[in-house]
């Protein structure tokens, strides 16, 4: 019986703490698939990946008109 509860625990917790992988898409400041947006959107333990595409289209710069807080542990 504690081996059941032990393992339907820890499907739980794993079920809760999956960390998602937001990718930017887009070299805009804000808008939907922007480093922005996914900082905003990110929690604790996700990831921020960039599309290689955005290099491969020619441009490897974000341009920020204000800063981005990262106010997440």
């Amino acid at each position: 019986m504690k081996k059941l509860i032990l393992f339907i625990s820890l499907i739980v917790l794993s079920l809760t703490t999956q960390a998602t992988i937001h990718v930017v898409d887009s070299l805009n400041n804000s808008g939907t698939g922007s480093l922005r947006s996914k900082v905003a959107t990110a929690v604790s333990g996700d990831t921020i990946r960039f599309n290689p595409n955005l290099i491969a289209n020619g441009s490897d710069s974000i341009v920020l008109t204000s800063e981005i807080a990262f106010n997440k542990s």
